[in-house]
């Protein structure tokens, strides 16, 4: 486990049905609606456990269950989108036009 990064980012937005259930199961949450903290931590663990094996084949959920929290960082899907605040100075992005979908055109 000596390779692995030095920090798992692991953006939910990114996993995918087929990781969703092998972290699950991996985890034993039958339903994460209602999970648990522990619960919780195991589906973390599980999360990391998918993103790693993308990159380190061998990585296992027990080697997922033993990082430190400080190496993790954990993306929520429903994170919402911030718009620039241009009372900050910061610019707005143009608006695309109709039917438009490519910004450079």
């Amino acid at each position: 486990m000596d390779d692995l990064p030095d920090k798992v980012r692991v953006d939910l937005a990114e996993i995918t049905f087929g990781e969703m259930i092998d972290a699950t199961e991996a985890a034993n949450v039958a339903d994460p609606t209602t999970a648990t903290a522990a619960d919780q931590a195991r589906l973390n663990a599980a999360f990391c456990w998918v993103v790693l094996r993308r990159d380190h084949p061998d990585v296992t959920y027990t080697d997922a269950l033993a990082l430190p929290i400080s190496r993790v960082e954990v993306i929520q899907a429903s994170d919402p989108f911030v718009p620039p605040d241009a009372s900050a100075g910061e610019t707005p992005r143009e608006s695309l036009g109709p039917g438009t979908l490519d910004p450079s055109t």
